[in-house]
């Protein structure tokens, strides 16, 4: 009986919370065919609290107080209540059958009661009772205040009691007991005869009484206790981004609470806020800008916004803090699901309402489980931490990159997608996944990969305040074939403009700006782009090639390489033929390549020929060789200009060249099937220029390390900056 309100797992018995109280339980043992006794189980329904209170404060000697207690809830099954006298034992006792408090004659005046009730684990609050003698001479009690407001940041107050006979005669020889009925966390008194300081402990309000000792005589004042935050502390997310504007779409409502921070010794300050909006370039109100919600801003239009947040606590100092947001038309997201949703969603649709080709990246809540990720974006199959290997494993790692047909602007407001502990895939993960279902699924894309969509003339891709963080790296120790590829793991973190469905190429505009790329098989390949900034961007830790310019007139800025398996970047010569011959109105486009090289430059790509890339490249160094701060510049049918491109001792930085063919049947730029990997001597590019403002170019020499000597291997002209000829 009462399978409809319990089940059992186990020797468990689960009630239900639905279960009626009073509502009965019959459950048996059985085994083979035998059978135990019946069990009958009850259901109750437990006392959640107790308030009492007194038919007066105030009792006589010998004299009775009633006492009343309510529980809740009304219908509980016990509803008993036993009567406890926490002080005063020895002159008072409770008669739990009529609930009366007795007073003994003997009490004395201005002694005191507390008492409670209790019914199993749940106690109500003490209740204090006061033992006074009414036949005394008749006393008059006065305060000078029955609400009072105290300040932390104003000039301390004091309550001073006056007491008057019958006579309205003054009366000093009484001793006023001034006592704190509640508030006590906020409030703190230090009595002095008739006089009373207050003190802030919190922010609050308390009542303070003042009464005639040995009578029933008192006053009480209302203490409202005025403590503002010594400041407001912005939420976490926005204080790890100082000075930043951080991007969110107008149509996202963005949780806004700034923390109320609390001095030392404090208890309690106000929460109380008040948020006022200004706009740049803008005299519009602050309700006009936006609006607060439960904790949650709502914008009412775009632009440059500050959100100005002020205690509002009535102090004559209140604490202030401010935020601003770059409020746009875009999309929001706050995961990595809904960053692949927004970009898979193929939008192309631009209104003043809503641009679903702009998204911002927006993480208000730390991704936990065992690991701690911060404000990441981390696919939720990492998060869920799985460790068996399936079907659905596989699906998952596949479905982690992120396809993007058409053009997008991406805010990535300094977060990061973080994949460090998303699974590798093995080939003996594929080949098991082959045996299940005879499908492929070897091959795990580029992270994020854009190209246009069918029939797009021109393909825009800008990407800032971007990190990207795989799973490999540059040891990464999986690798297959003559040029060796990182199995199981995504190829390049960012690919920009592959040719789209029906192999079409267009022309390419993009801007990556402060973007960092750490711990992939390759950083960022671009294509085709005629028109390509890159701007602060660092990559570091790549297992092959950081960064890959095919095709494109693109200018580097202010750019970082830690090591990489291969070149930290390289202008590579091949498709220089092929570039797309459909090109917007805008898109002038050169089948030449050129790159600009300006800026603050920086390298760390320090290696000797052994990376697990290079060693296992069938093509490459010879052994022995040792390569400084490898960069390969691709020089047929490029042009490069470079300035200010030097270590920290001035010299040149480019230590690579790879050899290209041109293919006559093709028509294309390849490599040079006797390719190898040079090393130049250090030279120093600047003083170089510095001395010379009459050539165009500039010819350093390209020598190789060959059986101990620097064998000259040929040259090649870079563009002379200083030069100021015709």
């Amino acid at each position: 009986q009462g399978e409809e309100i319990a089940e059992i797992e186990g020797n468990t018995l689960t009630i239900s919370e639905e279960a009626e109280p009073n509502a009965e339980i019959q459950i048996k043992a059985t085994l083979e065919k035998s059978e135990s006794n019946t069990l009958k189980i009850k259901v109750i329904k437990l006392v959640e609290s107790v308030t009492i209170s007194a038919s007066s404060n105030l009792v006589e000697p010998g004299e009775t107080v009633d006492l009343t207690a309510v529980v809740t809830p009304e219908d509980a099954t016990n509803i008993k209540i036993q009567w406890v006298i926490v002080e005063g034992n020895e002159f008072a006792s409770v008669d739990t059958s009529k609930n009366q408090l007795f007073v003994r004659a003997s009490a004395a005046p201005g002694s005191v009661v507390k008492v409670k009730a209790v019914n199993g684990d749940v106690e109500s609050d003490t209740l204090t009772i006061t033992v006074y003698d009414p036949k005394q001479d008749e006393l008059y009690l006065l305060m000078p205040y029955d609400d009072i407001e105290i300040d932390i940041n104003a000039a301390a107050k004091t309550l001073e009691a006056q007491v008057f006979n019958d006579k309205f005669e003054k009366v000093l020889d009484q001793e006023i007991i001034f006592t704190v009925l509640s508030g006590a966390d906020v409030l703190g008194i230090s009595a002095n005869g008739y006089q009373c300081t207050l003190t802030a402990l919190g922010h609050g309000q308390a009542v303070v009484r003042a009464q005639i000792k040995g009578t029933g005589i008192y006053v009480d004042t209302t203490v409202d206790v005025i403590v503002p935050p010594i400041a407001l502390r912005l939420p976490e997310v926005f204080v790890e981004r100082p000075n930043y504007v951080y991007s969110v779409g107008k149509s996202f409502e963005l949780p806004f609470v700034p923390t109320p921070v609390k001095d030392e010794g404090v208890t309690k300050v106000s929460e109380d806020l008040v948020y006022t909006f200004t706009k740049k370039g803008s005299t519009a109100t602050s309700n006009e800008i936006a609006v607060v919600e439960n904790g949650k801003v709502k914008f009412q239009t775009t632009g440059e916004i500050t959100v100005k947040v002020s205690s509002n606590s009535g102090s004559r100092i209140e604490a202030t803090t401010q935020y601003t947001f770059n409020v746009n038309n875009g999309v929001t997201v706050t995961n990595y699901e809904e960053l692949k949703a927004a970009i898979e969603k193929h939008g192309r649709i631009v209104s003043e309402e809503l641009n679903e080709n702009l998204i911002n990246v927006v993480v208000l809540e730390k991704v936990i489980n065992e690991n701690r990720y911060g404000y990441d974006l981390v696919p939720a199959h990492i998060v869920e931490n799985y460790v068996d290997k399936s079907l659905q494993d596989i699906l998952k790692v596949q479905r982690t990159q992120i396809y993007g047909n058409g053009s997008y602007e991406i805010i990535g407001n300094n977060h990061r997608i973080n994949l460090e502990d998303q699974r590798v895939l093995t080939k003996e993960d594929y080949d098991w996944y082959y045996d299940q279902t005879g499908e492929d699924r070897s091959n795990v894309d580029d992270l994020l990969q854009f190209r246009a969509y069918t029939g797009q003339k021109e393909l825009k891709v800008f990407i800032r305040d971007l990190k990207v963080k795989g799973n490999s790296g540059i040891d990464f120790p999986q690798f297959s074939g003559e040029n060796p590829r990182a199995i199981g793991v995504h190829r390049y973190a960012i690919f920009l403009n592959k040719p789209n469905e029906l192999g079409e190429k267009v022309a390419l505009e993009t801007k990556i700006e402060n973007v960092a790329v750490t711990n992939f098989a390759g950083g960022i390949e671009v294509r085709y782009a005629y028109n390509g900034l890159f701007t602060k961007v660092t990559i570091d830790n790549i297992f092959a090639t950081g960064l890959a310019i095919m095709a494109s007139k693109v200018e580097l800025n202010d750019m970082t390489f830690g090591p990489c398996g291969a070149s930290a970047f390289e202008f590579q010569g091949r498709n220089n033929h092929s570039a797309p011959t459909s090109k917007g109105p805008d898109a002038q486009f050169t089948d030449q390549q050129q790159g600009r090289i300006t800026g603050y430059f920086n390298t760390s790509n320090y290696n000797d020929g052994r990376t697990n890339y290079l060693s296992n490249y069938q093509k490459t160094l010879l052994q022995g060789n040792t390569i400084v701060d490898i960069i390969a510049l691709n020089l047929a049918d490029n042009a490069a200009a470079m300035d200010n491109v030097y270590n920290q001792k001035g010299e040149v930085l480019f230590a690579g060249l790879i050899f290209m063919d041109f293919d006559d049947e093709t028509q294309t730029i390849i490599p040079n099937t006797t390719e190898l990997a040079l090393a130049w001597e250090k030279i120093n590019y600047k003083d170089m220029q510095a001395n010379d403002t009459t050539h165009k170019y500039v010819e350093l020499e390209l020598k190789v390390p060959l059986f101990g000597d620097l064998i000259t291997v040929g040259r090649v002209l870079l563009v002379n900056l200083n030069y100021v000829g015709e």
